[in-house]
């Protein structure tokens, strides 16, 4: 019996509990089918009376939107109502600047990136969750605004914000060489402008 089958037979057995739903969901998942992932995620949001759960599911609904791409508009209502649930959970903030971050909204994901940065500031505990929902740490709301901070024309506070994670951050290999990477560009590109660097 494969781990879907087994999530089902016990699903069947009530499948109105939140649970049950979020481990189908999270089997089809897995197995990449998105829509039937979406689909059980959204009765766990229905049915679970967690509300921690809730959050979860409707930050995995957000993800497996952005995997299936072009559907933005959900994607950020799923986030949106994560944070109606949870507001004090840094997750739904982080997912949303990035969304706005790769949607090229750069004023809306330095925004974001600010809410979530004063979320943590003022809660530091917090449950963990069943899932990894991408979101890297606190660094992750420096590191976005690090990003669009260039593109809405805060050149030094990006190239500030790429070195204060470098110096001070352990991250993620990903992130941590595209910091790297852009404390780099950020001074060539300053320098063939002639703006001053140290």
């Amino acid at each position: 019996m494969n781990k879907l089958d087994q999530v089902l037979q016990i699903y069947i057995t009530d499948p109105r509990d939140g649970m049950n739903n979020f481990n189908v969901g999270r089997c089809y998942e897995e197995y990449r089918q998105f829509s039937a992932a979406i689909g059980f995620y959204i009765r766990t949001a229905e049915y679970g009376t967690d509300m921690l759960l809730t959050y979860e599911a409707l930050l995995r609904i957000a993800i497996c939107l952005e995997i299936q791409g072009k559907r933005v508009r959900p994607q950020k209502g799923a986030i949106l109502r994560a944070v109606s649930v949870k507001p004090n959970r840094p997750e739904a903030y982080f997912l949303m600047a990035r969304t706005y971050e790769i949607q090229r909204e750069w004023h809306e994901a330095y925004a974001w990136s600010f809410m979530g940065e004063k979320v943590i500031r003022e809660n530091r505990s917090e449950l963990p969750l069943l899932t990894d929902v991408q979101y890297p740490g606190p660094y992750g709301f420096i590191y976005e605004r690090a990003v669009v901070a260039w593109w809405i024309g805060l050149y030094y506070e990006s190239l500030e914000l790429f070195r204060l994670l470098k110096r001070d951050y352990k991250m993620l290999a990903i992130h941590a060489a595209s910091v790297e990477s852009n404390i780099t560009n950020v001074i060539n590109i300053l320098k063939s402008k002639g703006k001053p660097v140290e």
